[in-house]
């Protein structure tokens, strides 16, 4: 996980459970290709419903984008979470 503390949740010395949110960060760069990859799958999904009326062989080549495209969403997402770093355990936050 790559990006810049934008906000810090717990001052230092503070007590936190597990769970408790620290920090959170940016990553410019992360969010704009998650965007993108979400356009992208809405525009696959118009063509999708398009192509069921009007090619049939073109929908099998379509579910295939959408699968990838959602794959990599998933994979962003899951970068995405990163960026909100919780704690592992009850104790205090030291910065």
């Amino acid at each position: 996980m790559y990006g810049f503390v934008e906000e810090v949740k717990v001052r230092p010395g503070g007590l936190v459970k597990k769970g408790d949110v620290l920090l959170v960060c940016n990553n410019q760069e992360l969010l704009a290709e998650y965007e993108v990859n979400e356009a992208r799958l809405a525009e696959l999904r118009t063509k999708y419903a398009i192509a069921l009326v009007k090619d049939r062989v073109q929908v099998n080549i379509l579910l295939e984008e959408i699968g990838q495209v959602e794959a990599a969403l998933a994979r962003l997402q899951e970068r995405v979470d990163l960026l909100t770093i919780h704690s592992a355990r009850d104790g205090v936050f030291v910065l």
